[in-house]
């Protein structure tokens, strides 16, 4: 549900951040498209994306696709 990073003027995404971290979490938050993985659907989602312990190192990069896949 991409309304997560701009609910509350973003203030949900940096509520959550902090309190991950000094739990020893280290992520990354994408914004995907499911018409880019060739799925009949044009819907975007937020993904975090994280590990315990060690900081993530993700080649994959945030994209919201086309306006209108379909």
């Amino acid at each position: 549900m991409r309304a997560f990073l701009t609910n509350d003027g973003a203030k949900t995404l940096t509520t959550i951040k902090p309190k991950l971290q000094v739990r020893g979490y280290s992520f990354d938050v994408f914004l995907l498209n499911s018409a880019n993985f060739e799925l009949p659907q044009n819907r975007l989602r937020v993904y975090l994306m994280g590990l315990l312990g060690v900081s993530p190192k993700f080649k994959l990069r945030s994209d919201p696709g086309p306006k209108n896949a379909h």
